[in-house]
């Protein structure tokens, strides 16, 4: 207010940048020309111009290896946005005009730990090369190629976060030459060649426990997740980790989980805005390259872990095979709530979800896409896109299964409720049954994928003693074992189909019902003799068959009952 009465208002804008320059590219392994031409690229985060240092102030912005060589007093300004280059010893180092001449040697060959420093004496960036986590960044052999920041918009208070914002140059040669005439293999003074705006990495450690309601946001990430032999980050148990559509998960692991869930994680994104899990290695997020089935092994959820939900994630390269030890990408034990809905899994090593155990098994798999898993090095065998096993339980229904060199589903004494799914190009087009299956409980078979029995000389699927196998009308059993028993019902078989929609018992050879099961197309034609018998033992209960067509099985045996086995017989055709 002045002398007359006058009110003005004045505004100043602030900017609050914890990080307003930083260190942007290094080149401490110099060029194709000379190694000792060595440069350091220095990048200005803020809206406005920085002066670094000159001859009127008496303090300047330093840059200093912790061996202290070299130890740069910084000298100019740094334009907003701009970048600031400084060369070793002379100006022959790139064609670019530097900013300003340094001397001592950057160390050879993982480069410095340098920090920079403002006029205050408080350290506003440091480089990551000697980071166990990301490992040494830029190379010399065989091509010098510098290492490069990836957003220079972006630093982390976490030195293993800010890591793996760092990357070894992409490019193939820029305008910018060495002293020879030949290209710098680097970016200096323009944007760096892996530069992405997107990337905010933050770095999980395999210590990390989340004991409290923790929400991964879609501002950051990638989220790297790294886990050892021993340890792995957990979500504890009356936690909830929440993951916001559009959040990117980079697995870091071997044969251990990347993160055991003990209380509830929600990973719900959108149909538009997916949630990606996949490896650190996938170059279509933002990895390394190289990505390969089973990069990483798997999500873990443990008993009693409830309420888990993922919904439209994407998730590629698990799963984990070695030793013949399979490791799913998803393995849920008994007593876990979990549902899975409309999302893609791809890339996959072998089994994808594995569930297992008597206990209550609230498993829900549904409208989901299965691509391109299993490796195919160990033949479709037992394993499964989604394998149940033990007593387990889990919904499936409304999935496509699509070039899979594996099994769509597989059973191993498990009691899934299978709806409809569709299956394409796979190990076998077929709910794939375990031959050392013991059923010892009520099941129900309803799926309308065919089921087909494995089968060997000693063994085969097995109804137990007291326990009733349902199968509903339309249902398609596809076997291949000649004169030994397929099935053996010790306890009660529940057939009950109609004219209409008949039941049937065929070799995995005929397509004309159940389709190409063997994924072969007319490579096989069915013949008397495919498959030898379905067996009632002197234990079986009052059992019922409606309405089935035994097809292509061993003449006049398909069905072998032992004295004081009661078997209703209705309308049961032998074809053909």
């Amino acid at each position: 207010q002045d002398t007359a009465g006058n009110i003005g208002t004045a505004t100043k804008q602030i900017e609050i940048n914890p990080h307003p320059v930083v260190i942007n590219e290094l080149a401490w392994m110099g060029t194709a020309a000379d190694e000792t031409d060595e440069w350091i690229e220095l990048f200005n985060a803020s809206s406005f111009d920085i002066t670094l240092g000159n001859s009127s102030t008496s303090t300047a912005w330093t840059l200093t290896a912790t061996d202290n060589s070299p130890n740069i007093t910084l000298n100019g300004t740094i334009r907003s946005r701009g970048f600031f280059v400084l060369e070793r010893t002379n100006s022959n180092s790139t064609s670019y005009a530097e900013d300003q001449i340094f001397t001592g040697a950057i160390n050879d060959p993982y480069g410095d730990d340098l920090t920079l420093y403002n006029p205050s004496g408080t350290a506003i960036d440091a480089t990551p090369l000697r980071s166990a986590a990301s490992g040494t960044i830029g190379t010399k052999t065989p091509a010098r190629k510098t290492a490069e920041r990836i957003n220079p918009n972006y630093a982390s208070s976490d030195s293993i976060s800010n890591a793996y914002n760092w990357r070894t140059a992409s490019t193939t040669g820029s305008a910018i030459i060495d002293a020879s005439g030949t290209a710098i293999l680097g970016t200096p003074g323009s944007q760096n060649s892996v530069y992405n705006s997107n990337w905010r990495p933050v770095y999980v450690r395999d210590s990390t426990v989340i004991n409290a309601n923790t929400t991964w946001s879609s501002a950051l990430g990638p989220y790297i997740v790294q886990a050892n032999q021993n340890q792995a980050a957990e979500v504890a148990e009356g936690a909830t980790l929440s993951v916001e559509p559009g959040v990117v998960l980079m697995m870091r692991t071997g044969s251990t989980p990347a993160l055991n869930v003990y209380g509830t994680l929600r990973a719900e994104g959108t149909a538009e805005n997916n949630i990606i899990v996949t490896s650190y290695n996938d170059v279509d997020y933002g990895g390394l390259g190289g990505a390969a089935k089973g990069d990483w092994s798997r999500i873990y959820f443990g008993d009693n872990s409830s309420n888990n939900l993922l919904k439209y994630v994407k998730y590629r390269y698990g799963g984990f095979y070695q030793w013949a030890a399979v490791k799913p990408a998803v393995e849920v034990s008994a007593n876990t709530g979990l549902t899975i809905s409309n999302s893609l899994f791809e890339y996959t090593k072998e089994n994808v979800i594995d569930v297992s155990g008597s206990g209550f098994s609230n498993l829900i798999i549904q409208n989901s896409t299965f691509i391109n898993n299993g490796s195919g090095s160990t033949g479709g065998g037992s394993y499964g896109v989604i394998r149940a096993a033990d007593g387990a339980a889990p919904i499936i229904s409304g999935n496509a299964f699509t070039d899979n060199p594996i099994n769509p589903i597989t059973i191993v004494s498990a009691y899934p409720d299978i709806g409809a799914n569709t299956a394409t190009n796979n190990f076998y087009n077929a709910v794939f049954v375990a031959t050392d299956s013991v059923f010892s409980s009520n099941a129900v078979w309803s799926s309308n994928l065919p089921y087909y029995l494995e089968q060997t000389t000693t063994s085969r699927p097995t109804v137990a003693e007291g326990a009733v196998l349902t199968i509903e009308a339309g249902v398609v059993l596809k076997l291949n074992s000649v004169w030994l028993e397929s099935l053996r019902i010790n306890g009660s078989l529940q057939w009950l189909a109609a004219e209409s929609n008949p039941g049937v018992v065929t070799s995995l050879y005929d397509d004309a019902y159940g389709g190409d099961a063997n994924n072969n197309g007319a490579a096989n034609s069915p013949g008397a003799g495919d498959w030898g018998r379905i067996r009632f033992t002197s234990t079986t209960a009052s059992s019922t068959l409606s309405n089935i067509k035994l097809r292509y099985g061993v003449s006049s045996s398909e069905l072998l009952i032992d004295a004081g086995a009661l078997v209703d017989q209705t309308n049961v055709v032998i074809e053909p």
